[in-house]
């Protein structure tokens, strides 16, 4: 008997569902007589590019949940409010369910994962975070039986486009960012991608499968890349690195700590040489170490890939009725401070000049003790930069406070390093 799947949203990674699973059928990882086929599709929007033939069609995909068509939703349409709604419909009606919707898991993911158990269905969700990368299944399989003391990764690829655009061409952020949304790499409103939003989503997922805790979105710490100048790009590839937008989720002794920023990584990590749209993922742990992925972590095909890895993982359960969710934990992350003394800084100073810049910078950095280990100048700028060894957080803000207390009309930037 096949596996009949319905398929709410058909735009960009919908369509490419539909494509895999209609036009390269013979690809998926089939068990005898009980093959998957698409039954229903719930478009709010009539899209003509799509082939319906032979299909059912809603324009309420609420009907797609309730139809007796259906053992497996696919919902890919994106926003919360709807699809909380749509999934939690489809799981009450017995279906098992594959999202790609990182808004969602993030922030209602522990409640639909309960809703599924109890009911003895599937929800799965590999393809919320990624695109084609396994991170997902790492966390949840490969090192299951490991205990992840940390997660960094480049989880958005049209803030790594702009940055990449940027570092290669030496363009404005406005001039990048323009340039990725003719490529279609960034929306209309890019807000969810550069302010950092997007990678908040999953990371939040990631830490909570990792540490075993309920996603906490409101614990993430996040910082977007709009204020980085062509300048910083500069002098980061001075200084001998360059500048990402980083991921990182953190196991301390007393809790955990989430955080999305812009970072000025070394050129010789594996995550500075993670450019345009790709993703990188860092996940260490305690038996396997340091283990890294990559790949595209965006785009139609690749992420519709997930979902059919998804769609494998059901097939391969022992009957339709079989459980086997990707579940998290009961308990809130304790959100902890963390040691800032192990990070350096990259700190740059524009002035009326780079004498003026240099000299006021370094004074102030020897008053509080703080040591460069690095110093570069872009003179056209009139912009000096250093990094610094590690250095307590207290300390650096005192000395970033003076700085702005004394050169008023200065610009000045901080981005971790390391």
């Amino acid at each position: 008997m096949p596996l009949r799947v319905g398929i709410c949203g058909v735009g960009t990674v919908g369509q490419g569902v539909l494509y895999l699973l209609t036009k390269k059928a013979g690809s998926l990882d089939q068990k005898q007589d009980c093959s998957p086929v698409v039954t229903c599709l719930g478009m709010r929007t009539p899209r003509p590019q799509v082939d319906t033939t032979g299909l059912i069609v809603f324009a309420d995909v609420l009907q797609v949940a309730e139809s007796p068509a259906v053992d497996v939703l696919i919902e890919t349409m994106g926003g919360v409010d709807d699809a909380k709604t749509l999934i939690t419909t489809a799981l009450a009606r017995g279906k098992h369910v594959i999202t790609a919707n990182k808004a969602l898991i993030a922030t209602h993911g522990q409640a639909l994962c309960q809703q599924a158990q109890q009911a003895g269905r599937s929800l799965k969700f590999e393809a919320a975070v990624g695109g084609a990368v396994p991170i997902i299944k790492v966390l949840t399989e490969t090192l299951a039986n490991d205990k992840v003391t940390s997660i960094r990764g480049i989880m958005n690829g049209t803030a790594n486009y702009i940055l990449s655009a940027m570092a290669r061409h030496g363009t404005s952020f406005a001039s990048a960012l323009a340039t990725a949304q003719e490529l279609k790499y960034a929306e209309a409103d890019p807000a969810f991608d550069i302010d950092g939003t997007d990678s908040a989503h999953k990371l939040c997922i990631l830490a909570a499968l990792a540490f075993g805790t309920a996603p906490a979105f409101d614990q993430v710490t996040t910082e977007g890349i709009r204020k980085i100048s062509p300048t910083d790009i500069l002098l980061a590839k001075k200084l001998g690195g360059c500048i990402k937008h980083l991921a990182s989720a953190q196991r301390h002794s007393n809790g955990y700590t989430l955080q999305v920023q812009p970072r000025l990584l070394p050129k010789e990590h594996l995550l500075a040489g993670v450019n345009d749209a790709m993703n990188g993922f860092e996940v260490v742990s305690e038996i396997a170490g340091n283990t890294f992925y990559y790949g595209a972590g965006a785009g139609a095909l690749p992420t519709a890939l997930s979902i059919l890895a998804d769609l494998t993982s059901i097939l391969n359960l022992s009957g339709n009725k079989a459980a086997g969710g990707t579940a998290f934990g009961d308990s809130r992350p304790q959100r902890s401070t963390p040691n800032t003394a192990s990070d350096g800084h990259y700190i740059r100073l524009t002035a009326q000049s780079t004498r003026q810049a240099t000299d006021r910078l370094q004074h102030i950095l020897d008053t509080h003790s703080i040591q460069p280990k690095a110093h570069a100048t872009a003179s056209s700028d009139n912009a000096t930069a250093v990094i610094t060894e590690n250095t307590e957080e207290q300390t650096l803000q005192k000395a970033l406070a003076e700085v702005a207390r004394t050169l008023p009309t200065a610009e000045l930037r901080h981005i971790r390093f390391g």
